[in-house]
This record gives structure tokens, sequence and C-alpha cells, in this order.
């Protein structure tokens, strides 16, 4: 048969412990921790004889306040680590290392450096003929003729003439791709928000309109492509 402790000796226990606890956290420890002036707080461990709470007021070591702080701080640190969204990002990063180790080494004695394109006022980084060198006036009469429709002058269909350009497939808005997923050159008409409206003209059979059979690509950074489309 089990005994029952009466419950003055139940609360004699309970102080008894209380102290031996008090008195171990309150021993110093070596800690780095910055000091702090102690914490005052309120235990109610325990009821009196006619029921009501037998609280105590303890001050706790600024030590041991600040132990405690910690190992909230550490145990949120430890949930954090083991949460599946860290790892991924963690992947991420030790695969980012990897590429940014990998690039620096392709980049030769500049690095990574190497691979930063000029800005469009640094023409002559630009590469180019030696027999034609790029010039501002240049590049400008390239932005004209880029959208200049008069140059469509040999259309499969002859009541397209002079109303596409290499704008048509390539809008500047849409980072010089098409705004479609298949390009409208050759007897398409309107453009829209980044040429996303472009659509076969009415009257044009359907089957001679200029539908590229991809995506058109952009033809940003063009001068250091070495090989376009799969095909080459």
């Amino acid at each position: 048969m089990k005994s029952k402790l009466a419950p003055w000796a139940r609360r004699t226990l309970g102080a008894s412990m209380l102290t031996l606890m008090w008195v171990s956290f309150a021993e110093p420890v070596a800690s780095q921790v910055t000091a702090a002036p102690p914490t005052d707080a309120t235990s109610c461990t325990s009821f009196t004889r006619d029921g009501r709470p037998a609280c105590a007021h303890i001050r706790i070591p600024s030590e041991l306040h600040l132990r405690s702080q910690q190992a909230l701080v550490d145990r949120a640190e430890r949930r954090r680590l083991m949460h599946p969204a860290f790892s991924e990002q963690r992947a991420d990063s030790e695969v980012d290392a990897a590429l940014r180790k990998l690039v620096d080494a392709a980049g030769g004695a500049a690095g990574a450096a190497a691979f930063v394109l000029p800005s469009g006022s640094e023409i002559s980084k630009i590469p180019q003929d030696p027999l034609n060198p790029l010039t501002a006036a240049k590049v400008e009469l390239g932005r004209l003729l880029f959208h200049e429709t008069a140059a469509a002058v040999n259309p499969v269909i002859p009541s397209t003439r002079g109303n596409f350009s290499c704008a048509s497939c390539h809008h500047a808005d849409a980072g010089f791709a098409s705004g479609l997923h298949q390009g409208i050159s050759e007897g398409g008409s309107g453009f829209g928000p980044k040429g996303a409206l472009r659509k076969p003209a009415a009257g044009v059979d359907h089957a001679l309109v200029d539908v590229q059979p991809i995506a058109s690509p952009p033809v940003l950074n063009a001068a250091w492509q070495n090989l376009m489309l799969w095909s080459g």
C-alpha cells in the first residue's frame, strides 16, 4: 500500500526542494554574458491551509536570468536550423558558392569581373569588326534601322510591304524578345504592351503569316553570342 504525505509535509518538501534549487542556481558560474541587475519574480508553488496560494517573492541573480534568456534564444535557433526552409536556403547557398568558384576560375586573372559587360557608353569594350569600328553615330543609326519598317521591301505577302521590322519580333519593352510565345513578323498587325497584342492581320492568308516556330530570343548582347538557336 502506497503511503501518502500529509499536505503540510508536501509543502515542506516542496519548499526544501525550491531552496536546494535556489542555492544550486545561485552558485557563481563563469560566464561571458554582460552583468545585469537581478530580476524580481513571484513564485506560487503551493497553497495555505485555507486554500489560498502561497506565493514567495524571489530575486533571480543576473547570471541566472541571462542564462535562461540565452537558453530560449538557443532553442529558437535550433528550431530554425531544423526547419526545412532553412535546409533549402543552406543548400542554395552552397550551390551559389560552388557556382561563384567556377565563375572565378573561368574568368582567369580577372575572375568574375571578366564576365561583367561594359555599359552602353563604353563602346570600345564591345566586340566589333576592326575594319568597321563602332561609334556613337553608328549605334544611333542601328537603333533607327532596328525599328524601320521601310526595310521590309521583299515580303512574301505583297500587301504587308513596309509594315514590319526587327522590332516586330524583338520588342524593346519585352527585353528585345517577343511579347508572345511565338513572335509574329510579316503578316502581323498591332503591338500593345510589350508586343503582347500582336496578331495576324485581317484579310491576310494565315498560312502565309510569318509566325516564329519558337519564342523569339532576345537580341541583347548579341555581340558576345557565337551561336543563336539550336540550328546554329
